[in-house]
């Protein structure tokens, strides 16, 4: 069965110390292992909370350590990860806030005010969590209550994802797992991917290509990514020389 969660215990077992991603900032580094061990705590506690299968989770964050783990850990728990666009008009924010239907926002102290803010303008109860972009977990370090996670199949939905809404309101698209686990793979085939293979993620997670290309086809591959909060040109070549090259010669 091809779904993210498929991938991500496959490559926990056949590579588990090797690099899936990095943070630059600030030099966090996340392996395979570590990946499916943050999937299964991530999911845990959205049972525990009472979220369930098919319920919408939001980040509204840069890229980064954490947001990665949101993306895929609700994913990989059967939950539908809708992101949240940073460049969202005041109105569109509110829009997709309260039309997603979103059960759990998480979001850095940055973007609390302006997360605050239009959701002032929804009259529904939606969860915030404020998290440290920085920090190692999200969730504390306790004890799991080993509730089962659900089953997940290729057919159930994983990402809600809204247009800009240049031309009226912005429309949400849904992708199912196996829409995820297709564009990755047709991705990775067409770039002839590999384990020791390196990405550099250059675009925001709430837009498509990053969530495709630069996410999901090194996971089908098992190879790294580098994922810097926010891309900019002259970080480029310092990128490459001080993580794509030493990640390619000693990890994989």
């Amino acid at each position: 069965m091809r779904t993210i969660r498929h991938y991500v215990d496959k490559l926990a077992k056949e590579q588990p110390d090797s690099i899936f991603m990095v943070a630059p900032e600030p030099s966090l580094t996340l392996t395979y292992a570590q990946l499916r061990d943050s999937c299964v705590r991530f999911g845990t506690k959205f049972m525990e909370s009472g979220l369930r299968k098919g319920d919408n989770i939001s980040f509204m964050m840069g890229n980064g350590y954490q947001t990665i783990r949101i993306f895929l850990g609700t994913m990989y728990a059967g939950l539908v990860i809708a992101p949240i666009n940073l460049n969202a008009q005041p109105s569109q924010l509110a829009y997709v806030l309260d039309h997603s239907d979103t059960k759990l926002i998480f979001v850095t102290e940055f973007q609390h005010e302006r997360l605050m803010e239009a959701l002032s303008q929804v009259n529904r109860k939606i969860e915030v969590l404020v998290i440290d972009k920085d920090a190692q977990g999200i969730f504390p370090e306790t004890e799991l209550s080993g509730c089962a996670l659900p089953e997940v199949t290729a057919e159930d939905s994983a990402l809600l994802l809204y247009t800009s809404g240049t031309t009226g309101v912005p429309k949400g698209c849904i992708l199912t797992q196996k829409n995820m686990i297709a564009g990755g793979e047709n991705v990775a085939l067409a770039h002839q991917l590999a384990a020791n293979d390196v990405g550099l993620v250059s675009l925001p997670l709430f837009h498509i290509n990053a969530e495709i290309v630069s996410v999901m086809a090194p996971l089908v591959s098992g190879s790294s990514i580098v994922m810097p909060e926010r891309f900019h040109a002259s970080e480029f070549w310092p990128l490459i020389s001080n993580w794509a090259y030493a990640l390619d010669s000693g990890n994989h």
